[in-house]
């Protein structure tokens, strides 16, 4: 009821600030009379932004008086136009085309719209109210993307795992640390919002240029600032600042960020003394060398530390006719460090006006150390059902302890070589690229663990070396004025089960010219994921190097639909896939934790539709409503197990298709913004999630006993920001606006409702080896603050 509530006071507000103003709307295209999706339209006075929808529509309100508006899509020449009192209101635009600079090349292509890539919008980002602070929480408001852990950085995309997802910064893949179990150790992602200049998402059938896993690619853009810039923020969650310097032949781009979540992990179900520590550094410096040679460098550093001394624990749980409560007492501590390190070299030569090479060496340095000495008497105590009366009441008390003594260290090394290469042909760009990748991995783990005087030792000095060589073609253009095509292939070999793949992809786009707010698209192709060494890894340390890559078929149909109400231009979209997987690696979810069943294989499916509405619901302020639904199963080959049936005789049961890990049927997520009538530098940012349960069961028991769920997750989150600095006002003081372009401050209630997300459990036995689930919640309500400010130069 309380959502509901909610809900109901999101379209009250809607209505009850609602503002008058001059409405002005046109189209933007290209000099060819291609409609241009994604200009970002600027009002220069009102300090409204937005963009253009995929037929290049465009809507922005303004005040009465001379209206000055900017155009700006990169690869195209900037164009401002200035509307006077009473001019016509409807205003179409013709961008032209510029020569791109090197290192952008790969990012317009007014050929090839993008099939199954959305483009995220970077500026509603510092108004996204969450716990984590990264740039990742906002894609939980992505259509296929799952909700349960508002702690972690990492996502699951339509019934993928963590370790599914591509992640790239200026065409560089990047790569996470493999023993994070918990969000509580997460820091910062490698991903620096404040640097990004475009960001697309892709959940399922992208192209062929991108690599070689399953679920989705997150392909981040650090561009050519428009302007010398500096942004500084802090608040109780943490501080950042980043610079934007542009010269003549020239740019750099440089952030530091550090988080501090102590606030937060302090009000956890484990008592006890939390230290993290977690910042990172990010560097970006480009060159035009020549009118035909660029060259860029790019560093990060980033670091995670957590460090805890836990004293105690008590979770009281259960229904009311069933109330449990554990209770803990701890000595010792946990420790554990992530450090990445990141650097790369990008190199650019164009020869000729259609023909770019590109040379890109990248190598990254994970170090990842975990030491723990911790020691935990607890007492167990509950009552089994009492429906029926006192009489049946059963009295339920466990005591024990547990210890565990060790340390896991992870040492990996990887090193890209790549050259690509891109031609354009009339109306197509041809791709090509050759990538040669060489990971090494040193991992050491000795670890002994005690429960109720039954102890367990896992101890084992792991070296794996892997080599892989990657090749890719594409091409993508217009076949008709209403078709555009994007097909490719890829090639992967990996030396570590000596496996070549081949992964042709392929898509189309329908543009009707008789229905020009509406397109169709529809993609399939193949998705090879080779073992990378989690994957080959079990809980005792032994590494199957004989696992074949796990492989999924992609089949994705979809429209787009752009509508008028509300006063606004509206944006539908909706697709619905099937995905068929083969020689998949059956594992089990233990928070963050992916433990893989090496020595068994399965074959499975997921399936599901996404649907989404956005756009300005209010003028200026972009708001996304989305529903996705998914089911994912899979079949183990060669799992069985015996039971007894009715007559006592023993019967062979093969359980067949189990539903996944990440089965997680419905999704809803609401992002919405407001903004007062009175005073519109007053706004309201909303966002509600929900994601429906999960399965799961005891970690040491096989696939087929997870029976258990794990609650849905519901949460709400709303932040409350004002302006300081408006520029049609004269009560704002000369002080800021001679120093700040922009100056807010935001204050946040995270988890409003306060609301108990179960992110994974505590598994007890009794005697009769009964497993009782503990669960282990997420974050209650807090209060956050921040303060942005953009400087003037």
């Amino acid at each position: 009821m309380r959502l509901l509530f909610a809900v109901y006071l999101i379209f009250c507000c809607a209505g009850s600030f609602a503002q008058n103003a001059r409405l002005i709307k046109g189209t933007v295209k290209s000099e060819k009379g291609i409609s241009l999706e994604g200009v970002i339209v600027k009002c220069r006075v009102a300090a409204t932004v937005t963009k253009t929808d995929l037929n290049g529509f465009y809507t922005i309100k303004a005040h009465s008086g001379e209206v000055i508006l900017q155009f700006s899509l990169l690869g195209y020449q900037q164009q401002t136009i200035v509307l006077q009192p009473g001019e016509n209101n409807v205003k179409d635009v013709i961008l032209t085309a510029q020569v791109l600079s090197l290192d952008e090349v790969t990012v317009t292509n007014e050929n090839g719209r993008r099939l199954n890539s959305a483009s995220i919008d970077l500026t509603e980002l510092k108004s996204y109210p969450a716990a984590s602070g990264n740039f990742e929480s906002f894609l939980k408001t992505q259509p296929g993307v799952s909700v349960n852990n508002e702690l972690s950085y990492q996502y699951q995309v339509r019934g993928g795992s963590y370790n599914e997802n591509l992640v790239y910064i200026n065409d560089v893949e990047l790569f996470k640390p493999s023993l994070i179990s918990n969000g509580q150790q997460e820091g910062l992602s490698l991903v620096n919002a404040e640097l990004a200049g475009s960001v697309g998402f892709s959940a399922g059938g992208f192209e062929s240029r991108y690599g070689d896993k399953m679920s989705s690619v997150l392909n981040v853009r650090y561009n050519k600032p428009d302007c010398t810039s500096m942004t500084a923020s802090v608040g109780l969650l943490g501080l950042s600042a980043s610079y934007k310097g542009l010269f003549n032949n020239s740019f750099i781009l440089a952030g530091f960020r550090a988080k501090t979540n102590k606030s937060i992990l302090n009000d956890q179900p484990v008592k006890g003394s939390y230290q993290p520590d977690f910042y990172d550094f990010q560097l970006l410096a480009q060159s035009d060398l020549s009118p035909k040679f660029t060259g860029s460098v790019m560093s990060i550093y980033n670091f995670s530390g957590f460090k805890l001394a836990p004293q105690n624990r008590e979770t009281v749980f259960g229904a009311q006719n069933q109330i449990l409560d554990l209770a803990v007492n701890y000595a010792g501590e946990e420790e554990d460090t992530f450090q990445s390190w990141m650097g790369a070299m990008n190199f650019t030569w164009k020869p000729s006006k259609n023909l770019t090479f590109k040379s890109i060496i990248s190598a990254f340095i994970i170090n990842e150390d975990k030491t723990y000495d911790l020691y935990g008497a607890y007492s167990f105590d509950g009552t089994n059902d009492y429906s029926n009366g006192p009489d049946s009441i059963k009295p339920v008390t466990i005591y024990g302890y547990q210890s565990q003594l060790g340390f896991n260290k992870l040492r990996t090394r990887i090193i890209n070589s790549e050259v690509k290469s891109y031609l354009k042909h009339k109306d197509f760009l041809w791709e090509s690229g050759l990538k040669y990748e060489r990971n090494r991995f040193y991992n050491n783990e000795h670890t002994v663990t005690e429960i109720d005087s039954v102890a367990d030792s896992v101890n084992y000095n792991n070296r794996l070396i892997a080599n892989r060589l990657m090749f890719y073609l594409q091409t993508a253009g217009k076949i008709s004025r209403e078709l555009n095509i994007n097909a490719g292939f890829r090639m992967n070999y990996n030396s570590v089960n000596n496996e070549t793949l081949f992964s042709p992809r392929a898509g189309i786009a329908y543009f009707p010219a008789a229905h020009p707010t509406v397109n169709y698209k529809f993609s399939i192709g193949i998705y090879n994921q080779p073992p990378f060494y989690m994957e080959l890894k079990n809980k005792t340390g032994a590494l199957n190097t004989s696992i074949k890559s796990q492989k999924s078929v992609h089949f994705i149909g979809g429209v787009n639909h752009s509508f008028h109400a509300l006063g606004e231009t509206l944006n539908f979209s909706s697709e619905v896939y099937y995905k068929l997987l083969r020689d998949q690696i059956p594992y089990k979810i233990d928070n963050l934790t992916i433990n893989y069943l090496t020595d068994q294989k399965s074959k499975g499916y997921a399936m599901g539709a996404d649907f989404a509405v956005n756009g300005e619901f209010v003028s200026g302020l972009r708001s996304a409503f989305r529903l996705s639904l998914m089911k994912t199963a899979e079949d183990i080959q060669g799992d069985y197990y015996y039971t007894k049936d009715g007559s006592g005789n023993t019967v062979k049961i093969e359980p067949g298709y189990l539903k996944r890990p990440t089965d997680q049927r419905l999704n809803f997520s609401v992002f919405f913004q407001d903004k007062f009538l009175s005073d519109p530098t007053y706004k309201v940012h909303l966002n509600m999630l929900y994601g429906s349960s999960l399965p799961v069961g005891p970690p040491q028991t096989p696939r087929y006993t997870d029976n258990f769920e794990i609650p849905s997750y519901k949460r709400v989150d709303i932040g409350f920001s004002k302006d300081l600095i408006d520029k049609e006002s004269r009560k704002t003081p000369a002080f800021l606006k001679r120093n700040f372009n922009t100056l807010a401050i935001y204050l946040e209630v995270l988890n409003l409702l306060n609301i108990k997300n179960t992110v994974s459990y505590l598994w007890i036995a009794d005697m009769n080896n009964n497993q009782y689930a503990v669960p282990n919640y997420l974050t209650s309500r807090q209060i956050s603050f921040r303060i942005i400010a953009n400087f003037k130069n």
